[in-house]
């Protein structure tokens, strides 16, 4: 026992080998705190909270969460969402009738226009004008209505969220991966976690996966290695 405890520094370094799998035992309970750490602030700041580092993420921009983001149920009343599907005729959000009035007023003011000022900005200048008159007349747009949604932010197919999730942990083995996108790697001493998946890095600036300050992760991290390890001898050590 003695000379497990003198030999702990050189095995949880990676220097020295045992029976108990410490080294394993260590860096996976490290890698499995890491990652719910992570995936537990990206919940929260997918959903306008702060996270327990203080930091935030900045909301999604009205225009994509109108004309990008997929709608789903609970999104907007279910009246409006079956205006959506590809079977209505109508534009937008328009019910048939506001649709015929859209059609009416846009050619109107196109044909008066397009031989002053050109087609195309005759054309422009007709929607801007149509769209302006049906929402005086109760007329709902697909900005105003879906744009101001409150959605999930980077949760629609979860690629990368998952990615960030911690895998499975085992007291006797240590860590397995969440799954191929995820980075877990042990060398001689060296932990490298993370996800391989390729838009990660196109958040850093307004919405980063993994923030610059993590200082209470690490601790944390550093918490559960050495408790899984004292837990392992005692279990081993007792049996």
């Amino acid at each position: 026992m003695q000379q497990l405890v003198r030999d702990l520094p050189g095995i949880l370094s990676g220097k020295k080998t045992n029976r108990y799998r410490l080294y394993n035992i260590f860096w996976g309970a490290v890698a499995h705190s890491m990652f719910t750490s992570i995936s537990e602030a990206y919940e929260r700041k997918s959903e306008g909270q702060t996270d327990d580092l203080g930091n935030t993420w900045e909301d999604l921009n009205r225009d994509y969460k109108a004309y990008k983001r997929p709608v789903r149920t609970g999104d907007i009343p279910s009246n409006l969402r079956r205006r959506l599907q590809p079977s209505h005729n109508a534009l937008g959000l328009l019910t048939p009738s506001q649709h015929k009035r859209w059609q009416q007023i846009f050619g109107t003011i196109y044909h008066s226009y397009k031989d002053k000022i050109g087609n195309v900005e005759a054309k422009k200048l007709a929607g801007q004008l149509a769209w302006t008159r049906l929402k005086n007349q109760g007329a709902q747009t697909k900005r105003e209505t879906l744009g101001n949604r409150k959605v999930e932010i980077l949760r629609i197919s979860d690629k990368l969220y998952l990615s960030l999730s911690p895998g499975k942990y085992d007291a006797t083995s240590g860590y397995q991966k969440k799954n191929s996108r995820q980075v877990f790697q042990l060398q001689a001493g060296k932990l490298t976690i993370g996800t391989n998946v390729e838009y990660a890095s196109y958040h850093d600036d307004s919405r980063p996966v993994w923030p610059d300050e993590i200082g209470v992760w690490i601790d944390r991290a550093m918490s559960a290695g050495h408790d899984a390890v004292y837990n392992r001898l005692v279990t081993a050590l007792s049996a």
